[in-house]
């Protein structure tokens, strides 16, 4: 049964959810998380940089890579006129960069870790493609937006290294500057490359997340899906069907499949956001700030975010 904290305090985990730094309540639950017995697979999406892989790797693998490493590796010229090269906010919107290994880190090591990185920005995709290549982790990156269809979207053509571009649905008026890009969803992802489980689905879509969401329902009602993680902002009113309902739409149905969804704030709190503790209030994030949430649904799991509930 949830156990719905005093709205103020919810309100003001996320408020402070940007950056969050902290999954104190991932090392022990981390063998729940990737059961692994069948290996750990990871789904990125709107992986740009590349720095959440390494955090990935990091969470379950001896790997002695470091984000400083990989940051060195995303600023280097690449031989070819530095088209794939970072020019601009290349640590991070929220210093990835120069974030360490966590303490006690690997918390499960899984027989394998298999990462899908989605980068449908050609200059960002590019120097995604170039950094797997000179460090050789187990990633594969997809030339790919992902959605809730399969229609073609277009992106902005930008700087490598920019992370604010949000897809543009083809049926809108193309413009000089944008270039055109398949669209996949999850539940057609994960049945082409024939996943059994996606044990951690990170998005970082650019207020396409609910999109995301909605192209994964499928996973979703079969459970899938271990651990959801994505980001909400005003953006989702412009780009979901349900405006300014978004939120608390996609948290109604993901609840009705077992999923419990927490705020997640910048030092390792959390506060559910799930009904029946869903607050109208919730809804409300300033149009240049973002929020972050984590969804899961194995028992033990749920249990450790209620147990760092702020």
């Amino acid at each position: 049964m949830a156990v719905c904290g005093p709205e103020t305090f919810a309100l003001r985990i996320a408020k402070f959810s940007q950056c969050p730094s902290s999954h104190h309540w991932l090392p022990g639950v981390a063998s729940h998380v990737t059961e692994s017995a069948e290996g750990a697979v990871l789904l990125n999406v709107g992986a740009n940089k590349g720095y959440d892989l390494v955090t990935f790797l990091q969470w379950y693998t001896p790997s002695e890579l470091t984000k400083e490493h990989w940051h060195t590796l995303v600023t280097a010229a690449d031989g070819v006129g530095n088209s794939s090269t970072c020019l601009t906010q290349c640590c991070g919107v929220c210093g990835s960069c120069g974030q360490r290994r966590p303490s006690g880190s690997p918390w499960a090591r899984p027989a394998n870790v298999v990462m899908h990185a989605f980068e449908p920005v050609p200059t960002n995709r590019a120097l995604l493609a170039r950094v797997v290549a000179a460090t050789g982790v187990p990633a594969h990156v997809h030339a790919l937006a992902v959605g809730n269809a399969s229609a073609p979207l277009y992106v902005e053509a930008r700087s490598a290294g920019f992370e604010g571009t949000t897809p543009i649905a083809a049926a809108a008026q193309p413009r000089r500057d944008v270039v055109q890009v398949a669209q996949t969803t999850i539940d057609g992802f994960m049945g082409v490359r024939s996943l059994r489980r996606a044990h951690h689905v990170l998005i970082d879509a650019e207020g396409w997340d609910g999109l995301v969401l909605a192209g994964m329902r499928q996973t979703l009602a079969s459970r899938l899906a271990n651990v959801v993680e994505f980001e909400y902002s005003a953006k989702w009113e412009t780009t979901h069907p349900a405006g300014k309902r978004a939120l608390e739409t996609t948290l109604g149905w993901m609840s009705e499949y077992g999923y419990h969804c927490f705020w997640l704030d910048n030092w390792g709190g959390a506060a559910e956001a799930s009904p029946p503790c869903w607050r109208e209030s919730f809804a409300f994030v300033h149009s240049l700030s973002w929020r972050n949430l984590v969804c899961v649904w194995q028992p033990p799991v749920v249990a450790a975010l209620r147990a760092v509930q702020v």
